[in-house]
């Protein structure tokens, strides 16, 4: 049977810690690989060093932030679906029938012998999608494509069955894992036949996984889509449930290791964007309320016409607005990947996008900033004054922008005197950025709108 992964809807759910510049700031930057397969995962080992894989054994690495990459001979054919590491040199890569290891930060890599019961196949709708999971560079945890759970604690060097799951009453077609100090947790995601006629299903062990308990929530019958694991008690999970009304998308939470939950609905998604079918295949998260969706489909079956969009939350997934400039539409988005705040998305075709956020992220330091905001967060009125530290020149030149956090200006007026007022009465509540510029410096400042 030809398997031909070819991903019709992609949803990548993320946590980001973004910031608008002034006006419609681009918030992708394409960057070009060398290569034209298409790319299915991304890992960022730290921010300059980052490497991505795909079609037909293909391995690039970056080591300066995406300005140039080098391909790594990865002594496969097989193309490559997952990339994992556990710090700066020991990683691994998994694709069809093939597990590879690194021990050099990915500039070579072996083959990995691993038990004959286990299997690794991609692209197949009867079969569950492997993954990886690390939690020190001895300690590894795979799921095959027969809902088994391995582990190994010798880096690869063999492996023994933790979990079998084949005798479960649900189809499982792919699986998240987390692990924190002694406490897992592997949560299954019910194959699409069985959509809001299942369970939602949890295994959580708590002796570093020598023995395993069932979780099931028989009255939240789900179509689970992305897990963040904020931390071991504190847990979001994401998708369709059906005790929501009409059955809607929206946000499960649970911040006592699930044994209590709570359901956060309805999730409301910016008018014109697509019902979002299949959310969060690949998840990547940075903050506890602040994230990014990222979601391709092809918009007519069977044919090649395809549109990716980014959507941006600041309130944990219950409203998103869009942030897609800079993402070529006709680019499927595959995976995605962050160190610190920088963020990579491996596309078709070859490509990388680099998310445009950080340099205002990592940007000036508080003590360093001269605007002051006050009060902030506030729910009608801010007043804006300036240090003396910053260089005004010609006055008549100072103005205000408030821009949200996807870029969009709502607000511009002129900075008199030394202090403003600005009314913030009207703008729905939410993050802004709060910039003041002379035509030469501009100063952002981050508030609150209550």
């Amino acid at each position: 049977m030809k398997n031909n992964y070819k991903p019709q809807r992609k949803v990548l759910l993320f946590l980001l810690l973004t910031v608008a510049c002034f006006g419609k700031a681009q918030q992708w930057q394409e960057l070009h690989t060398g290569v034209t397969e298409d790319l299915y995962d991304v890992c960022c080992i730290d921010t300059s060093n980052v490497l991505v894989c795909g079609q037909n054994g293909l391995i690039v690495k970056t080591t300066d932030g995406g300005r140039t990459w080098e391909q790594k001979n990865s002594n496969t054919g097989a193309s490559l679906f997952l990339l994992k590491f556990a710090d700066e040199s020991i990683g691994f890569a998994c694709g069809d029938e093939t597990l590879l290891k690194t021990t050099d930060g990915g500039e070579s890599w072996i083959n990995v012998e691993t038990n004959p019961e286990m299997g690794f196949h991609y692209g197949y709708s009867y079969l569950s999608q492997p993954n990886l999971f690390l939690v020190d560079a001895d300690t590894i945890y795979v799921t095959d494509s027969y809902n088994n759970l391995w582990k190994s604690i010798n880096c690869g060097e063999s492996f023994e069955k933790a979990l079998d799951l084949q005798d479960t009453m649900e189809d499982f077609y792919k699986f998240d894992l987390y692990f924190e100090d002694n406490v897992g947790y592997l949560v299954g995601y019910s194959d699409w036949i069985w959509l809001f006629s299942s369970s939602l299903t949890v295994f959580k062990t708590q002796d570093y996984g020598k023995t395993w308990e069932t979780i099931e929530f028989t009255e939240c019958g789900s179509m689970l889509s992305a897990v963040h694991f904020v931390d071991k008690d504190h847990i979001r999970l994401y998708g369709y449930f059906d005790t929501t009304p009409d059955e809607y998308y929206g946000v499960f939470e649970t911040t006592d290791g699930m044994g209590s939950y709570s359901l956060l609905i309805p999730v409301e998604l910016e008018a014109g964007f697509p019902d979002p079918w299949g959310l969060g295949e690949f998840t990547a998260f940075s903050s506890e309320n602040v994230g990014c969706l990222v979601y391709s489909q092809t918009t007519v079956k069977g044919q090649s016409d395809i549109q990716s969009f980014a959507l941006l939350t600041q309130d944990n997934g219950e409203t998103w607005t869009s942030v897609s400039d800079g993402i070529n539409c006709q680019n499927y988005l595959n995976a995605v990947s962050c160190a610190d705040t920088v963020y990579y998305i491996a596309a078709s075709n070859g490509y990388v996008y680099k998310s445009g956020f950080a340099d205002v992220i990592n940007g000036l330091e508080e003590t360093d900033n001269p605007i002051k905001v006050y009060p902030n967060p506030s729910a009608e009125t801010i007043f804006v004054s300036l240090t003396t530290d910053f260089d005004t020149g010609d006055s008549d030149l100072l103005s205000i922008e408030l821009s949200t956090i996807s870029g969009q200006v709502v607000m511009q007026k002129d900075f008199c005197g030394n202090s403003t007022m600005v009314d913030i009465t009207n703008l729905p509540s939410g993050i802004y950025f709060l910039g003041v510029k002379n035509g030469r410096l501009r100063f952002v400042k981050r508030i609150v709108k209550q």
